[in-house]
This record gives structure tokens, sequence and C-alpha cells, in this order.
């Protein structure tokens, strides 16, 4: 099938324990989707050891107590460089739809793949508000959960071990912990950010990107070429901050939208459904840093001829079309 490939326009602007609602997990390292509640009891002291299998570098909570904290003239920071710098730290699993190893899922958050033992950091001031020590089985792992107020929290998952206590404030670049795979395949950080949540624990209903909160550049403007019943959208990993689309076809009412607020907010597992609001979704890798994203019209006889894509701040990324 012959491709047609179109430039977009873009314009790009320089608590204490409680249970855990409709939280996934990772599900993207090989222990499949968490289907209700997070497992596991909440701690408000680390004994010092490894709850989960990962070697964590040793004590877990003394020698990183305290250690590592901003010096105040950042309100945020990325959790592994302890800096405000854009795209400080390298993304490897983006915010929204995906597949690792031919299988998708809709993603709640970010990765960031790390040896392990890695310290990781608070983003933002907060407090801890969750030490969840991992129970063998949950898709998390070890993970703390950090309180910014006002609805605001962030969530950092598959620690190997933990150093903040439940109840301690923390500022920008605290470390809470060490990098590990609990709940998962490989080391990596998944970090979590949610806003309007209206009591305790975190609800990934409520996910958003995190690149709202962390310091990014303007993503570079993406590729679309046009197939006969789908649009495949070619973008970056790192910096990705698509939030919105929309896909029309030739007549008037062939009009389509789909916003990963929308599908968040149905709950897991059904956010993970490849079909959503009337759109197929397919993701693939064919670069490094880079996915396509396939956008398929499930309406029969609904040619997609025109692709808008917009950030979390409803700017325009992306208005390609077809030839």
């Amino acid at each position: 099938m012959v491709r047609t490939w179109v430039f977009a326009v873009v314009l790009a602007t320089a608590t204490s324990s409680s249970a855990c609602v409709d939280l996934g997990g990772d599900g993207d390292q090989g222990h499949g989707q968490e289907q209700g509640q997070y497992e596991g009891q909440e701690h408000g002291v680390d004994d010092g050891t490894d709850h989960g299998g990962g070697d964590g570098g040793g004590d877990g909570g003394g020698e990183y107590q305290g250690e590592g904290e901003g010096d105040g003239e950042d309100d945020v920071v990325w959790p592994i460089a302890n800096t405000a710098e854009p795209d400080a730290d390298e993304v490897s699993s983006g915010f929204g739809p995906r597949d690792l190893s031919g299988d998708y899922d809709f993603h709640a958050g970010i990765d960031i793949k790390l040896p392990e033992g890695t310290p990781i950091r608070a983003i933002k001031a907060g407090t801890v508000e969750q030490v969840t020590l991992w129970d063998g089985q949950s898709s998390s792992g070890n993970r703390v959960l950090i309180d910014h107020g006002g609805g605001e929290k962030s969530a950092y998952l598959h620690l190997s071990s933990i150093s903040a206590k439940l109840g301690e404030a923390v500022e920008p670049g605290t470390v809470i912990g060490r990098s590990g795979s609990t709940g998962a395949n490989t080391s990596h950080l998944h970090l979590n950010y949610m806003l309007g949540l209206g009591g305790a624990g975190m609800d990934e209903r409520l996910a958003h990107n995190p690149l709202e909160l962390l310091p990014h550049a303007p993503m570079p403007t993406p590729v679309a070429y046009f197939e006969a019943d789908r649009v495949v959208v070619e973008m970056v990993i790192q910096p990705n901050t698509v939030q919105s689309l929309i896909l029309e076809g030739p007549g008037p009412d062939d009009v389509l939208s789909l916003d990963y607020a929308d599908v968040f907010a149905l709950g897991n597992p059904d956010r993970d459904e490849p079909v959503q609001f009337g759109i197929g979704l397919g993701v693939e890798r064919p670069n490094p840093g880079y996915y396509e994203l396939s956008l398929i019209p499930m309406a029969p006889a609904f040619s997609p001829e025109r692709v808008r894509l917009y950030d979390f701040d409803g700017e325009l990324l992306l208005d390609a079309h077809a030839e």
C-alpha cells in the first residue's frame, strides 16, 4: 500500500495508609494489570531491608535519609538527575498508548530506565502519604506516594528499597528510595502524576502526563501518513505532550475525537482496550526514540482525510491532510 507522507503544521510554545482506587500498576513489564486495589501494607518505618527482591544497594534507610535535598531554587526537579533542566532524565516509555513486546496498554505515567539502586528523588515538595512494601504479587512493587497539596500527588513505583518515612516532609530532590524491579521484569522508575484527587490514596483515573509538571523542551513536529483505512502518526517518545486527537473523514458527520483523560476515566482494565471512542489504536516502535501511533476509524466507509493532535495545554501540535 502506498503511503502518502504529510508533514504536520506545528505550533510549539517555546496520607497515612488508605485503599488505592483503580490502580493498574505499571502493568507493562510482564506482571500484568492489577484489576482493583493495590495489595500490601502501608508502613511508617523502613526496616532497612529490600522488600521485594532487588539488591537496593544495601541499607534502605540510613545512608540516603535526608540526602540530596534541593537547594530551594527549583520548585520541580527530575527524579534522577535532580535538576530542572529540560528532559534531564531519559524517558523510555511515555504517557498514553504504547506497546511493549506485543502487549498494548494505556500507560498512566512515564518510565525511566536506569540501573538497580539508583537514588530516586521527590520531584516536588510535599508530604509522604503512603509507603507501600511489595507483597510479591502486585505490579506496583515497592512504592512511595507523595501528597503535594490541593489534590496533586506523585507516585514512584518498582523501588528496590525505600528511605522515605510516612508523614515526612520532603523537598524537591529529597531521596525517597532506590530504583529496582519489584513488580516488574526490568529495573526502572514508573512515575505517576495525578491531579484532582479529593481524598487519601491515589487513583490512576485522574492520571496526568508528568510533563505537565516536569521541565521539557517543545515537542518536535510529528509526521503523518494516510492509508485507506487509517492514519499513522510518527512522533518522539521524549518529549511527548500529546493529550487529544481528532480524526475527520469525507462527510460532515465523519468526525471522531479522543482525549486521554476520557480513556483513563474508564478505569483499569477498560482503558487498555485497543479500541476507544470509535478509534482503533495501534503502536509500533520502528526506530529508537520514536513510535508510530495508528489511528483506525471503526465506522464503515470512514476513510480519514484529516488528523489533528493537541497537547495538554490545548495547543495544536499537528494538523495534517491527506493529499
